[in-house]
């Protein structure tokens, strides 16, 4: 049978060009995080939200070929939008499951993370604190990702295992910009700390303080986040019933770090009278930030795809995806719904 782009251990020929091109749709109900609790957005439904992808590579031997992924969804009812998947790298195939009794590669991938910056804003949540809205799904890092696959075909059956891990470096590659309702947040914030520290002062007077300091604070700025190490692994199943129409299955369980902010770099433009005071407010202000995020999520995902091929170029698939999630109490990723359907349109020649 003609090679199958939907097949686990597919890999492009010498010379061979592929590309996977995918659209869909997803649908996800929020969970109860506290995160979400407190932002008012526990339990609440997302639809549409519209997912690109593209994984394209180019053989550059029968055994060794380059690979590119890319990921976009955007999401209006959060007005989040972004690339959530971008690597590119190289997979060796050492077993060719001919020579061999079964298949076996080893690759090797950079992570995009850095080509942007991750982007959010500093609002006032119930509590009252303060929390990020997320204005895109980068985490601003790179970093690199090396697995490896096995698997083997027994006459129309293919299966497959693999395994991965998935390092990030890390930096300050982020923006996060200070709403005005934050900043009369902090103004509050402020306010109390003086009032406690000189119990005398009038309140009209604290109040007037704090919202100075707050009007010197800039626009944005930004936090060093640690590096991370995530993992992921996962199984397939493929059969091909006959030249043209093929059924796929897989399970991939994944795990995603928490994040951790380990230097907030803020800085501000107060015209306060007393420097000392200011700058041991904000480094009071800063130091609250740092530590951990407990945004960690680990993810479980099954899907499905039936694929037909039009040409001996062109193949069309329709696929679905449903994800169970367990997430930290600062995850704005977590769900009690989330699923997702769509097309692929495969090329190779």
């Amino acid at each position: 049978m003609a090679a199958n782009l939907e097949n686990p251990l597919y890999i492009p020929q010498t010379g061979e060009f592929y590309s996977k091109t995918g659209a869909g749709v997803m649908y996800k109900k929020t969970d109860h995080s506290a995160s979400f609790v407190a932002k008012g957005w526990d339990g609440q439904e997302e639809f549409p939200v519209w997912r690109l992808s593209e994984d394209a590579g180019y053989g550059i031997t029968d055994r060794l070929s380059v690979n590119a992924k890319l990921g976009y969804t955007n999401d209006e009812d959060i007005q989040r939008r972004g690339l959530h998947n971008g690597r590119i790298g190289l997979l060796y195939r050492v077993f060719d499951g001919v020579s061999s009794p079964f298949v076996w590669d080893i690759y090797g991938d950079l992570h995009l993370g850095g080509l942007s910056q991750m982007e959010a804003t500093l609002i006032p949540v119930d509590g009252p604190s303060l929390e990020f809205n997320y204005a895109n799904y980068t985490n601003g890092r790179w970093g690199f990702f090396a697995g490896t696959r096995v698997g083997k075909t027994w006459d129309k059956f293919t299966g497959s295992v693999f395994g991965e891990i998935h390092q990030t470096f890390g930096d300050n590659n982020n923006v996060i910009t200070i709403s005005n309702g934050a900043k009369t947040l902090i103004g509050g914030m402020v306010a109390q700390q003086l009032k406690a520290a000189n119990p005398l002062l009038p309140d009209a007077t604290v109040n007037a303080l704090g919202a100075a300091y707050a009007d010197g604070l800039p626009a944005d700025f930004n936090v060093n986040l640690k590096s991370t190490t995530e993992f992921a692994a996962g199984i397939n199943g493929f059969y091909q019933f006959n030249d043209n129409w093929s059924l796929g299955t897989g399970f991939t369980a994944r795990h995603r770090a928490t994040n951790t902010i380990e230097k907030v770099n803020l800085t501000d433009t107060s015209t306060l009278p007393d420097p000392a005071t200011v700058a041991a407010i904000t480094a009071g202000l800063a130091d609250g930030f740092v530590g951990s995020m407990y945004d960690g999520i680990d993810e479980y995902v099954l899907s499905l795809a039936v694929s037909h091929k039009l040409t001996n170029t062109v193949q069309v698939s329709l696929y679905g995806e449903y994800t169970f999630d367990d997430s930290g109490k600062g995850s704005q990723n977590g769900t009690d719904v989330k699923a997702e359907g769509g097309v692929r349109v495969n090329v190779a020649f």
